[in-house]
């Protein structure tokens, strides 16, 4: 009988480490750590080259495979779409994997030093409904690390552009991690 996560007990661990990693990248999207941005570099071009690897296996799977399950869609038209639609699942999956969660659960595990960090302001956007006092900081790498959450009303109403804010927390090799922030 053929199960959806594997035949083999192989097969079942990789797609059980597969689905592992993308629950703790989920982690990663809500987490107040800033990774270093040469870090954030090298990881954004592994995970642009698996991205590029892994969709190309796809495609070629989709058109060229012997036995490939997208053969049950018989118009072209229909494989493209669905080999598309996977091929977009793999690269926002190693995003997540390598931009976000991986760094970050692997920071909480590494030993940690308090530290103080001091970031410029981008831009302000205090209407933001899913991050009540939003700053935009410049110099990281990842879109994901320029902003800030949860700032207080009255410091947000104070900045602008070009100032400074301080970020209170712990740093390892990997990224900092914020739990005070100060102007």
């Amino acid at each position: 009988m053929k199960s959806f996560i594997g035949e083999t007990a192989k097969e079942r661990f990789i797609y059980t480490f597969i689905w592992l990693l993308l629950a703790l990248s989920v982690y990663g999207i809500f987490s107040n750590v800033l990774i270093n941005p040469p870090i954030g570099e090298a990881l954004n071009i592994i995970g642009g080259i698996l991205t590029i690897l892994i969709s190309v296996s796809v495609v070629k799977l989709a058109w060229f495979g012997e036995n490939s399950p997208f053969k049950v869609y018989d118009n072209f038209l229909q494989r493209a779409v669905v080999a598309m639609g996977y091929s977009c699942f793999i690269h926002y999956s190693i995003f997540l994997i390598f931009e976000r969660g991986g760094p970050i659960v692997i920071h909480n595990f590494l030993p940690h030093e308090s530290a103080i960090k001091i970031v410029t302001v981008e831009s302000v956007n205090a209407t933001d409904k899913k991050c009540l006092g939003c700053v935009y900081i410049k110099g990281n790498t990842s879109s994901l690390d320029k902003k800030l959450c949860d700032i207080p009303d009255k410091l947000v109403s104070k900045l602008k552009a070009d100032d400074k804010l301080t970020l209170h927390g712990t740093k390892s090799f990997i990224g900092f991690s914020y739990t005070r922030i100060a102007s």
